[in-house]
């Protein structure tokens, strides 16, 4: 895990993995096509994120709404951040750590389903800069607990409300 400097969160952890511990995890599920299937199965977009909430799996949903051209330019990313919600570069640990984390109803389930091992749903509104563009969007989140190969991980979707 990489080593935070002193570093001020009003939300979540700031810890993450290194490139190597996420590449480990990515791999574990790219080889599982039961994971794989699950996740297309989702109509919406759906990521599974780790214990820092990194991303570590995706549908192709999410790669269409995260707007990218490359797939590992996600991997290892939070969720605001893939994204690209206007609040996730406002602290320095990114998505989950700034002050307008603790309003955000995606930021708080991902919390609740890591903290608790529950299901969690939420709304919440993501501004997103797209294009020179801030947009946003009102999403109903759901989170759940996933136990895969011995470790705990959260799904998350989104349905657009």
């Amino acid at each position: 895990m990489e080593q935070t400097k002193a570093v001020q969160t009003y939300f979540d952890t700031p810890e993450r993995l290194t490139i190597e511990e996420i590449q480990k995890e990515i791999l574990a599920f790219k080889q599982n096509s039961i994971i794989n299937q699950m996740l297309e199965g989702f109509p919406e977009l759906a990521v599974i994120v780790n214990q820092h909430r990194q991303i570590v799996a995706f549908n192709s949903r999410a790669f269409e709404a995260f707007r990218r051209d490359d797939y590992f330019s996600i991997i290892g990313k939070r969720v605001g951040e893939a994204l690209n919600c206007i609040h996730s570069s406002a602290n320095e640990s990114g998505c989950g750590t700034s002050y307008f984390c603790r309003e955000c109803g995606a930021a708080r389930a991902i919390k609740q389903t890591i903290e608790k091992e529950i299901i969690a749903d939420e709304e919440c509104r993501i501004s997103i800069e797209a294009e020179g563009h801030i947009v946003s969007h009102d999403f109903y989140v759901h989170t759940q607990p996933l136990l895969f190969e011995g470790i705990d991980y959260t799904i998350f979707s989104v349905r657009d409300i």
